[in-house]
């Protein structure tokens, strides 16, 4: 029997030879992108970015137990979660203890407002390769990372860690915010409004700048020194690492002293003391009556700015026109000006531009001193009833109003006005124009000791965000009934 030939294509192929080529074809073809992903695994909920795409993503609280993202590009459902649209995803929050934001590559943004799932959790983020800007609002515990390229992380009021990777970041904490910041490799800014705040620089020339704490929250005075103590800010409590080169200080009469590296000092206004000490110097005193101390044995440069200045210099120093008073060993000084500096940096003029001074308080409120939102300040505030806080069963209760342009979210806190030990805390929601009371759980300790003192005073604090997300803060002591 004589065998059938295999039948050829066009070209004079086999059958089972095109169909291998089609094959190879198939398997040599880019896959598709996958699209970006948010699923619930245990106690973790986590995004993951796409690949080769830019995303812009938004994480907000929508009701008790959930919490909803929304991502420029399209957004995927996965276990826990469920699908509100192709770039919309809500999930389940019972139990969940962390959020977790891989962006992936590209030049990605994230928005994680508020510490929606409990004040223990923590929100944690890695930008990835990309020009990266990632924001972090009130009372989030966060462990930020900008990753490669020259990113923007701004973290609020909380604690945790923020770092800005290879590339020249920009990085800024919150006034209540405890932690570290590191700007990796690269010529890093760090936006500081003062706490306890622990500040590492890193490979490059990286800057420390305290003129945001005048813009946004007090003209008080700066303390600064790169002596890698916890003894800098306008507390006195930040820590400023040795690895940061330049300092900025803001409109008080601020104290700025150097180390052995080649340091700049900038005092802008106020009555500033600037000190580079060991190394080739750059000292700008700004407006104001400021002493410099330039005197090192190294060649340094100093220019005053407007006031009556006082400069103590070497003879190889360089000291500007615009010093009032200059006072050098015996012999032939150096003569020109110096290089002028161009300050603030353009980071610090836009966080300056967003931040305005501590809210106004309603009647009967106190808004504290100094502790205007680093990212932004409501025009009005939240109120705090005068009236006694309430003891009932396991919570003290306490009545708050809100202000009639603003629906506000946030958190009341109370403590002891005296000993200043910490009560316990809240979230809380509050419709535009509402009074609401707001419920603090306490433990069993607690309970005792506030039912055998019923003429205590306790201390209510409150942070909360508009829907704009803007910050005000109030606080007052009330009487215990």
């Amino acid at each position: 029997m004589k065998l059938a030939r295999p039948r050829r294509g066009a070209r004079g192929l086999c059958l089972p030879h095109l169909l291998v080529l089609a094959l190879i074809v198939l398997l040599a073809a880019p896959a598709a992108a996958a699209a970006s992903r948010a699923s619930v695994t245990g106690t973790t909920i986590q995004y993951t970015a796409g690949a080769d795409e830019s995303n812009d993503v938004h994480a907000e609280p929508v009701a008790a137990g959930s919490f909803r993202f929304t991502d420029s590009a399209a957004l995927a459902a996965g276990s826990g979660c469920t699908q509100d649209s192709p770039s919309q995803v809500t999930c389940t929050a019972a139990g969940v203890d962390k959020v977790a934001f891989d962006l992936s590559d590209g030049d990605d943004a994230l928005s994680a407002f508020d510490n929606y799932i409990g004040e223990e959790a923590k929100v944690e983020a890695s930008g990835g390769a990309g020009d990266d800007r990632l924001v972090a609002g009130v009372y989030t515990n966060t462990a930020f990372d900008g990753g490669t390229g020259n990113d923007k992380v701004i973290v609020g009021d909380g604690g945790g860690s923020a770092a800005g990777g290879a590339g020249n970041d920009q990085l800024e904490a919150g006034v209540e915010f405890e932690g570290s910041l590191d700007g990796g490799s690269g010529d890093d800014t760090f936006a500081l409004v003062g706490n306890r705040q622990t500040v590492t620089g890193g490979p490059g020339q990286d800057k420390a700048s305290y003129f945001s704490w005048s813009q946004c929250c007090s003209p008080s005075a700066v303390r600064v020194a790169l002596d890698g103590a916890a003894n800098d800010g306008p507390f006195g409590r930040d820590d400023i690492g040795d690895d940061v080169e330049v300092v900025e200080g803001g409109s008080g009469g601020d104290a700025l002293t150097g180390n052995g590296a080649a340091n700049t000092l900038l005092g802008h206004g106020g009555a500033d003391d600037l000190n580079g000490g060991a190394g080739a110097d750059n000292h700008q005193g700004g407006a104001g009556n400021d002493r410099i101390d330039s005197r090192d044995s190294a060649s340094d440069s100093v220019s005053c700015g407007p006031g009556q200045d006082s400069v103590a210099a070497d003879l190889a120093d360089l000291v500007g026109s615009d010093c009032e008073s200059v006072s050098r060993p015996p012999g032939t000084p150096a003569t020109g000006e110096p290089t002028p500096i161009d300050s603030p940096s353009p980071l610090v003029v836009e966080l300056a531009r967003t931040q305005t001074s501590p809210p106004r308080a309603n009647v009967g409120t106190t808004a504290e001193p100094g502790q205007g939102g680093v990212l932004g300040s409501s025009s009005a505030g939240v109120g705090i009833s005068g009236r006694a806080a309430t003891l009932r069963g396991r919570y003290l209760r306490v009545r708050l109003a809100c202000p009639s342009g603003a629906r506000l979210t946030g958190v009341v806190t109370l403590s002891n006005s005296r000993s200043g030990r910490k009560l316990g805390s809240t979230r809380f929601r509050c419709a535009a124009g509402r009074t609401i009371v707001a419920r603090v759980r306490l433990t069993a300790r607690t309970r005792r000791l506030l039912s055998g003192s019923r003429s205590a005073r306790v201390r209510v604090r409150v942070v909360a965000r508009d829907g704009s997300g803007d910050v005000t803060r109030a606080t007052r002591i009330v009487r215990l009934r």
